[in-house]
């Protein structure tokens, strides 16, 4: 991934004053058989990804950084639900005092090389369900993140 990001950031260099655009990618799995009647096994998922890799690349798994994996029981026991959820950990990421990636970047290293990546939220992908869990919302429809 750390490959594919590179170069990218070739083509496109993340900066403070030309931030990547984050993906948050979202949903409910089950780690069982779809068809069958046992829901204990369902996964809320968040992932995040970036735009600036472009369409055939976020079709590929191997680009999306699962960022969050639990149970869809723990989930209900939250006040709010997974819009709360998915709140703190939008906060972790963009409001942590340790690192304001926006203006400081964060630096993704391997073995062979590292980058400094700056990003801000840019977009959510979600089904017609994860809309209806995060934002209330009883329709689907399609929207940027607007940050200021």
């Amino acid at each position: 991934m750390i490959g594919l990001l590179h170069d990218t950031a070739n083509k496109r260099n993340p900066s403070a004053t030309a931030p990547w655009h984050l993906i948050a990618y979202n949903d409910e799995v089950v780690a069982c058989n779809p068809l069958g009647s046992d829901t204990t096994r369902k996964m809320q998922l968040v992932y995040f990804s970036f735009a600036e890799v472009g369409p055939i690349q976020l079709s590929k798994e191997e680009i999306w950084i699962c960022c969050l994996a639990t149970r869809s029981s723990l989930i209900a026991d939250v006040c709010g639900g997974m819009s709360q959820v998915m709140s703190a950990l939008l906060k972790m990421v963009f409001r942590n005092e340790l690192c304001y990636v926006q203006d400081s970047g964060i630096v993704l290293k391997n073995s062979t090389s590292e980058l400094k990546l700056f990003f801000k939220l840019g977009y959510f992908l979600q089904d017609g369900l994860a809309q209806k869990t995060i934002w209330s919302v009883e329709q689907d429809f399609v929207c940027a993140a607007k940050t200021w």
